[in-house]
């Protein structure tokens, strides 16, 4: 019995396949594994000008402390790998990266320091704080973002969905307006963290896209912190 040889399409169906497969890996190969210690160069970059915090120039009737340690003073962040999955097959991939960053709770709080002076310095709480003292505890403060990277390749084709992530967390200050040694009004404020996801869609490095994230997240604690301020005078008066 003779054996028929292979067909040419038969050969080029296979080789198809091959190319599709390789073009796969490669798509897969290439997804955005970002190092944890990439994502830290990054925001410490960002930070390059104000870390470690310089001392804040602060109004004596306003005294600002914190319940949270700061574990470490001398880095602006430290990222942790949560999650990195792989499924790689012969003609479809798929992956799923997660980062969490937490930014030194040191910025955090410097910043919201800064801003309350600034504020303590003007109407209204300026004139609130005539023959009174303020004392402010931060029990929580917004410090921390996801890097999420999820995508797949089937055959020729790829997608990919790349976002900065809010690691949601409210501000929550402790405070005692006092005349004296008397405690005049005591509470707790809670302000709503208002940071929001950035996703990748128009391009641009991803080292870019976190630098904008960073940007949005300075201006989201001094809104939050003005917010804060507004709270605090109808909360005194």
């Amino acid at each position: 019995m003779r054996y028929k040889p292979m067909s040419n399409g038969f050969l080029k169906v296979r080789f198809s396949l091959v190319c599709a497969s390789c073009v796969g890996m490669i798509l897969f190969s290439f997804s955005s594994c970002i190092p944890e210690m990439k994502i830290d160069d990054w925001v410490g970059e960002h930070y390059k000008s104000s870390f470690p915090p310089k001392p804040v120039a602060s109004n004596p009737a306003v005294l600002i402390d914190n319940t949270f340690e700061i574990k470490d003073t001398t880095k602006a962040s430290v990222t942790n790998k949560w999650e990195a999955k792989k499924t790689p097959l012969v003609v479809y991939s798929k992956w799923h990266f997660l980062n969490v960053c937490q930014i030194s709770e040191n910025i955090a709080a410097t910043k919201f320091n800064t801003a309350i002076q600034y504020y303590s310095s003007k109407k209204p709480l300026k004139d609130k704080l005539v023959g009174h003292t303020l004392e402010l505890t931060i029990n929580s403060i917004p410090h921390g973002f996801y890097h999420d990277d999820k995508g797949s390749a089937f055959l020729f084709f790829g997608s990919e969905d790349l976002y900065v992530k809010p690691d949601k967390k409210n501000l929550i200050v402790e405070y005692r307006y006092l005349t004296g040694d008397k405690v005049d009004k005591k509470g707790t404020i809670t302000i709503t963290d208002i940071n929001k996801s950035y996703e990748q869609t128009q391009g641009g490095s991803t080292k870019k896209w976190t630098n904008d994230y960073l940007d949005q997240y300075d201006e989201c604690l001094v809104k939050m912190s003005k917010s804060f301020v507004d709270k605090l005078v109808s909360e005194i008066q």
